[in-house]
């Protein structure tokens, strides 16, 4: 009985004014169970909300670990590629080094037969 008057969350005049109407025992009763029946109720839809949350929350959990392995997938394609991108680099260089070397090369054969 105390705790569902504590539950209720009433008003205090309200209250003192509920009380003063509560002193027929059938009415007493009436008061408190159907407070009861509320709270249980309002329980019982709590406990349906939390359990939502949670699968929505585990769908979430699921969703973010899905992500995080797509991340670090792409993440390896990149450091892939950018080194792929060096070494091609690397080739154009070594490629225009030798044609530059050809050309000097050359020049001084030229210059040599002069």
């Amino acid at each position: 009985m105390f705790y569902v008057l504590q539950l209720i969350k009433m008003d205090p005049v309200e209250f003192s004014r509920k009380l003063n109407e509560l002193n027929d025992p059938d009415k007493f009763v009436d008061f408190i169970s159907s407070n009861l029946y509320n709270l249980v109720i309002a329980g019982a839809e709590g406990s349906k909300a939390i359990i939502e949350k949670e699968n929505e929350l585990k769908k979430c959990v699921d969703e973010n670990e899905k992500l995080q392995e797509t991340i670090e997938r792409l993440r390896q394609r990149v450091e892939a590629l950018e080194r792929m991108l060096r070494a091609a680099e690397y080739t154009f260089l070594l490629h225009g080094l030798q044609q530059e070397y050809g050309k000097i090369f050359l020049a001084q054969k030229f210059l040599e037969s002069i």
